[in-house]
Order: C-alpha cells, then structure tokens, then sequence
C-alpha cells in the first residue's frame, strides 16, 4: 500500500481500503482527509479538539453576530470576506435557484454575522469547519426548504460554502482578509493543529457519507504535483433505449470529473506498472435514487489516466512521467510522516516506513527511469491497421487498432480526436459527401513518431424524389353504422367494343367501390348491383335499373347510391349528356348511349328516400388520357348545366368541358381515388364521425384541382348537408 496525495477538480470522495487511514474529500482542485456531516447531523470528526458533537449540540442557538466583542477584541464586524464566484446548479430541477444564492451569499460578509451552528473545528493542516443554515428552494419547485451550509476556510484567506441536495450542489467562494484565520483559531479553541486520526476516528470517516465535500487544500496551497486533463469519456449505455436516464449520467460526469484534476497524492496501491485507487461519488441510478457508487482509477505508465464507474469510463492525459511524480511526491509524504511522534505510534505508519515499502517503491522508481529511456530512444512509429470502413448515406463509419512498442498517445481520424479502448481499437462516424471522400488516419505514439493511413469513402446512390407518394385505398378501417334498407348501383367500363379509346382504371375504380359501398355507405353485399366492362353494355345497364332497382327499393325507406366510371359525351349543342357503355358508339350516342336525364328519371320513379349519384366522368369529348373519342370533334363540348330531381346529390369529377384525369401514381382515377380517401374518414373535417356530402365534395375538389394544377374541379349538385357516412 502506497500513500500519495490526491487532488481533483471534481466532486468526488476517495474511500479507505486496506488500512488506508482517513476517507478524503476533495472539490475545486483541493482534497481534505477530517469531519463529513451527514444530513442527519452525523459526523466523523477528525479534528483534535475532542467532544465536538456535543458542543455542537450545546451551541446549536449561538449567534456570532448577538456577541458584544468579537474574539479579536474590540472590532465588533471583524473578518470580512469577499464572494469571487459562485457554481450553481444548471439543470431544471434547480433553476430557481440563482435568486437564492444572491440573498443568501451577500457578495460581502462579516464572519462576526453568521449565526453558526456550534463553534468552527479545527482540522488538519490548519483549516476550518463551520455550519450555518439558509432556505433553498426544493428540486423543481419554488417551495423553500431549510438546508444546512456548510462552509470551509483554508490556506491563507480562502472561505467556501456549499449546500447539497441530492447529488447537485450549490458552492460560493470568498476571499477573506488576513484577520480571519486568527478569529477562527480563536473560536476554536486557540490552537491550529496538524494531527492524524486514530484508528477509531478512521472508521468513523470511512463510514461517513462520502459525498458531503467540503472544498480544502493540502498544506497551503499545494502548489507542488501533478496536472492532469480530461480528454473524453464513454458510456456503453444506451441513449436512445434510455434517454432521460442518459442525460442524468451526462450530467452526472459533468459535475462529478471536470476538465482538470491537481494529482498530489492518496492511498495508492501498486499492481505491475499501474497505480490504482478508488474513490466514491453519489451516482443516478436508473431504477433507484442516486446512491454511493465506487469509483476505480487507474494511472498507467504511458501517462494515461483511467476512471470507471459502472457503464462510464473517463480519460485524462497527465504527462508521460506521472508515476515517477507520484512516487516521488510519495517519498516526501513519508518523510513528512516519520517527522510526527504521534505517528511512531501508529502501526500504518510503521507499515509505511518498512523497509519493504521503500525498497518497492525504489524499484518501481527505476523501472519507471527504464522505462523513460526506452520511450525517449524509440524510433518506432505505430503500425495502423483498418478492419473495416462503411457508409450509409452521408454517415460513414471507420474501425481499426493501432498498436505500439511503447504505448498509443493519440489517434486521430479526419483531423478529429478519437476515443482509443484498452487494447488499441477504435471506431468512429465521418461524414461523406456526394462525391465520396478520402479519410486519413494519424496515430502518435508516447515519442511522438507517427503513421498515417487512408481510406477512400464512396457513398451509395442518391435517392431522388419521384414525385408525390399516395396511400394505398383501405375501406377495412373505422367501422360505420349499417343502412339494411340502401341500394348500390356500381357501374365501370375501362375497355369498350366501338373505340379503342380507354377509360384508364374506370374497371378498378367500379371494383374497388364495391367495398367502399359496403364498409363505408354500409349497404349490405345483397343489395349491390355491379356492372363492370363486358357487363355493362346498353341492356344490362337497362335492366340494372328499370327492374333490379326498381323491384329492390323500399319506397320512402331505401337510399340509393349509383357510381359511374368511364366515358362520357355532350351532344353538339351541349345541351344533353350521354354515359358511354362498354357497346356504346361515341357518333351514335342517341342510339347506342345512356342519357343522363333519363337515368334519373328511371332511377326517381323508384320514389328511394334519397339517391345519391358519383359520376366519374366528363362530358368534353377527350378521354382519362389525351385522345379523342370521335376524331372529327377537335374542339372539346362544354356540357350545359343541367337540372335534378329533388332529393338527387350528384358529384361529378369534372366541369363540363374539361377532361377527368386518372391518378397513375395510385392506378385509379382521380376523382374515384380522393372520393374513397375521404369516406375512410379524412373528409370528416369537423370531426364528428360523420361525413356530409358538402365536406366529401370540400375533400375531394381540394385533392383534385392540386393533383390536376387546376385543370379538373369537381362538382356538386343537389343537399350538401346529406350524411353519407356515419362512423360507429
């Protein structure tokens, strides 16, 4: 067991194994081995004079600042004491924090004017140890809450105050005049002592709550070590399983290792050529409040310092002879030690004065020496091996190791520092632009000889946009009320026997409607007529109509829904509509064409409590496509306006002279494709689980003029206000 004096900027707690005398307490690149309070009033006290708990309890109502002469005599305001900075929590749960520092630490204080709890004790190496009491607000509330400040004076002139709550903290920094070190010692008791705990004492220390630190130094000012910095950290954990677990570790590193650490000396043991130690921290945890957790430090020959705690490592760079600068800050502590009569009487320091320890740590000394020599005669440069290289579209990805005859320094991938593990492997993210890119990789050893190596990155092809994506048709989704009563007439003709002129997809839209009838208009599949390319020439339409439906429909009871896909015609003058069938002849379209106004006719003659028409069509004379359906007509017809029968709702996919265009991107027609879109429910514009036929037309008309630029607007005719779906 070795004894170095260890000094970290971070809030963290060294722990006692194997003998070690005292638990320590470090912050702000300063250590201290003495009395940890805990939250309940529990303390260890280091300190030489005896009985402290009690007068802290006796004293517990003392007010310095109800004293009529201070202890330096008549100077009533005393010591006064500077605020430099202050460190306050910056995570959520304490951002109220800031108007609480400022009224409890004024930026100029009195020490006659703290209220302490009991008198200051003395420690080790002449610092001080005082509590107060002050409000703060409670983790995530503005609710004050009494929490103890604990305050610490060390060196020359230097006053600290920290509070705790959980494991943030809240620390205040003064500079005090000269006087304050003697008001304090008188306080006190008079004498500043120097003395080592008792194997009692020690147990009591390493049983305290390691996480209540007090800032300290070693001596005055332990301007003598070693400087170390943070380079980088890892967590194996998870982020994107456990994100909110994720940025309390974050924070945790952050408060607990900062950016430099001031290394002058703990309990070190030796194993082969590292040093190791352990300290304590308060730790989040994922499943349980934070709690002490152990934290494992390793110094390594080549200068790296290592810390672990469970899935964190963190890194530090200290120079390439940092164990001989332990040991040799080693030799001075025992020489120090062996000046202490107190401490003859010890048995750990009789154990740190055994002749085995010293011939150790000369041997160790020199196998550090030889080790120097062999770094600083090396020629060698790392030898660089890539085991792998990937991309994914601009993010790529470089693995390899590098391994060295005296040890890796740094490594560095596209100019960018990366994290190096134990055995000399490495993995990293590059960018990769459009063109692919040329990486190269630097490694440095403890010499500083160098090796490069490089690798080209291409990158895959670049997706490019192919247009507008639509959703599949689903009618399967939201359930609707059933209408027994309601009849469906599904008509669709794509192919026709006289004109080679296609209806592009009129055959799929007239299938597909046939379960949007069903599962959407909920007329029952008993009740739906569908007439599709061959089947639906002049006759059987006719029959369709005038025997099927007129025969099917309960008078005053049965709401009819008839849907069209395929051509359509005006006549010359525009003044008549035609619906082409499959046997329709476009130049003889009074002989062998449906007449719309007949149609309805026939279809009001049913006396149907109410007909609702879907006309998929148009009237201008082109096709779906750019064709004409009769050559000699150049110029497309406007269809007139025409007149329904009054409880008839009749949608149309276009104006009467413009041309109803298919969707190809969904193989359906346009019109036919956004009607059922909107009844699955994206027509429901109020939300009320019903669909009228004026939000179906507002849905499909705004679909359709975006998708045609404005060339094909639907219409509607007839009561906007019918309810054509009724969602359960």
């Amino acid at each position: 067991m070795h004894i170095v004096v260890l000094i970290l900027i971070v809030g963290l707690t060294l722990s006692v194994s194997g003998g070690a005398w005292g638990a320590t307490t470090f912050k702000d690149g300063q250590i201290d081995s003495g009395r940890v309070i805990g939250e309940d009033g529990s303390h260890s006290d280091g300190a030489t004079e005896p009985g402290f708990l009690e007068k802290l309890l006796t004293n517990s109502s003392r007010s310095l600042s109800d004293s009529k002469e201070s202890a330096l005599g008549g100077n009533i305001d005393g010591p006064v004491c500077k605020k430099t900075r202050a460190n306050i929590p910056s995570n959520k749960r304490h951002r109220n924090w800031n108007k609480t520092e400022e009224k409890e630490f004024p930026e100029e204080l009195k020490l006659t004017r703290l209220k302490l709890l009991g008198n200051p004790n003395s420690k080790f190496n002449g610092r001080f140890e005082f509590i107060t009491q002050g409000k703060f607000p409670m983790e995530g509330t503005r609710a004050l809450k009494t929490r103890d400040i604990r305050w610490e004076f060390f060196g020359k002139n230097r006053l600290v105050a920290n509070v705790q709550t959980g494991w943030a903290r809240l620390d205040v920094y003064y500079s005090c005049t000269d006087s304050a070190r003697e008001y304090l010692s008188q306080l006190s008791g008079g004498a500043i002592k120097n003395k080592i705990p008792t194997g009692a004492e020690k147990e009591k220390i390493a049983e305290a709550s390691t996480h209540d630190n007090v800032a300290s130094v070693l001596g005055d000012g332990g301007d003598e070590g070693l400087v170390c910095s943070r380079y980088t950290f890892s967590n194996t954990l998870q982020a994107t399983r456990f994100p909110d677990f994720h940025r309390e570790v974050k924070q945790a590193i952050d408060t607990n290792f900062h950016k430099q650490l001031f290394f002058n000396g703990h309990d070190v043991s030796i194993k082969g050529n590292r040093l190791q130690f352990t300290t304590h921290v308060i730790w989040p945890s994922r499943r349980e409040p934070p709690s002490k957790k152990s934290v494992s430090w390793t110094l390594f020959d080549t200068g790296k310092l290592l810390a672990r705690i469970g899935s964190v490592s963190v890194y530090y760079k200290c120079p390439v002879n940092a164990q001989a600068i332990v040991l040799s800050a080693m030799s001075k502590t025992q020489k120090n030690v062996a000046t202490s009569n107190e401490l003859k009487t010890e048995s750990l320091v009789r154990e740190r004065n055994s002749n085995d320890r010293l011939a150790t740590e000369g041997s160790l000394i020199a196998q550090q020496q030889e080790q120097q020599q062999t770094i600083s005669s090396d020629t060698q440069a790392p030898v660089i091996i890539i085991t792998s290289t990937s991309s994914n579209g601009p993010q790529g990805t470089i693995s390899g190791r590098v391994t060295d005859n005296t040890g890796v320094e740094e490594v560095r991938v596209d100019g960018q520092l990366v994290l190096v593990n134990g055995d000399g492997s490495f993995s990293t993210p590059v960018y990769v632009p459009r063109n692919g890119k040329s990486v190269e990789i630097i490694a440095f050893d403890i010499k500083g000889n160098k090796a490069t190596e490089s690798r080209f990155l291409e990158r895959g092809a670049v997706q490019v946009a192919t247009g507008p994506v639509f959703t599949a048709l689903n009618p399967s989704g939201r359930r609707v009320s059933a209408n027994e009563d309601a009849l469906a007439l599904i008509i669709g003709v794509a192919d026709y026997q006289r004109t080679p002129a296609k209806a592009a997809y009129a055959d799929e839209d007239a299938k597909t409607f046939y379960d949007y009838a069903m599962l959407k208009l909920g007329v029952p599949a008993g009740n739906i007529k569908e007439l599709v390319n061959i089947d639906a020439n002049r006759i059987d339409v006719g029959l369709a109509v005038k025997d099927w439906l007129s025969r099917s429909t309960k008078r005053g009871k049965s709401d009819v829904y008839v849907f069209f896909a395929g051509h359509g015609l005006a006549s010359d003058d525009g003044e008549q509509m035609f619906l082409l069938p499959h046997d329709g002849e476009p130049r003889l379209l009074e002989e062998s064409a449906i007449l719309r106004d007949e149609l309805f006719v026939d279809i009001a003659s049913t006396n149907a409590r109410s007909v609702t028409v879907f006309l998929d069509t148009c009237y201008s004379g082109t096709t779906r496509g750019t064709d004409m359906l009769i050559a000699s007509r150049p110029i497309a017809i406007r269809a007139l306006e025409q007149s329904i029968p009054d409880n008839f709702t009749v949608m149309t996919a276009a104006a009467g002279d413009q041309t109803a265009k298919p969707l190809e991107e969904a193989k359906h027609g346009m019109f036919s494709y956004f009607l059922m879109k909107g009844m699955e429910g994206e027509a429901d514009a109020n939300q009320d689980n019903k669909i009228t036929a004026g939000e179906l037309h507002q849905y499909v008309q705004t679909n359709v003029v975006q998708q045609s630029s404005g060339s094909q607007t639907p219409e509607l005719q007839g009561d906007a206000d019918r309810v054509l779906v009724r969602f359960q």
